[in-house]
């Protein structure tokens, strides 16, 4: 009845709704593997994917305990270990100081900004036209004076959407914000 292109997380998600409700499903994939952007990169002990999982992911854990798939632990490298940052062409730097509090106090304000959205219609917002025509980066290098916090804050909302802060909507930020539970779940 159903052919479901992709046999990452959601694919196999919609393949599981789907048969569950009687319907004839085939999924079909490209890789030799399932899984899709999940996927851990062995030799360099890394993922490249959908990076983490936590307690608050309730129906991604259920997913992946139906399937059968494996969880690694994965630990955020100490100063001494630089292979993560090494994958992504980062450089970690440790934030001190006024970087330190430009970067919380900016998590905070996007916490906050993003309470105000609606879920099912995110263009009530009275800011919506001018936040859905500003990228994600224009509004941090208009809000963060500091050059190191603005890299930090832009390789964070890099590595959560998988696209480039640039390309990238200020609405659909806090949108995504909103809808995943808050920055603390991201």
């Amino acid at each position: 009845h159903v052919i479901v292109v992709g046999a990452g997380l959601s694919g196999l998600m919609a393949a599981d709704e789907l048969s569950r409700g009687g319907l004839k499903v085939c999924v079909l994939e490209a890789r030799e593997r399932i899984g899709g952007r999940t996927e851990t990169l062995w030799d360099a002990r890394v993922d490249v994917g959908a990076q983490w999982i936590g307690p608050t992911h309730a129906v991604l854990l259920r997913l992946i305990e139906n399937f059968k798939l494996e969880l690694v632990d994965q630990f955020y490298p100490d100063s001494e270990s630089t292979r993560l940052t090494e994958c992504v062409g980062y450089e970690q730097r440790p934030l001190k100081g006024e970087d330190e509090k430009q970067v919380h106090d900016y998590i905070t304000l996007l916490s906050d900004m993003s309470l105000d959205i609606q879920l099912d219609a995110p263009w009530a917002h009275s800011m919506s036209r001018e936040w859905d025509h500003m990228s994600i980066e224009q509004h941090v290098k208009a809000t963060l004076p500091s050059a190191v916090a603005q890299v930090e804050v832009l390789l964070f909302a890099q590595t959560v959407l998988a696209c480039l802060p640039e390309n990238t909507s200020f609405l659909f930020f806090l949108f995504y914000i909103k809808s995943s539970g808050g920055m603390e779940a991201l």
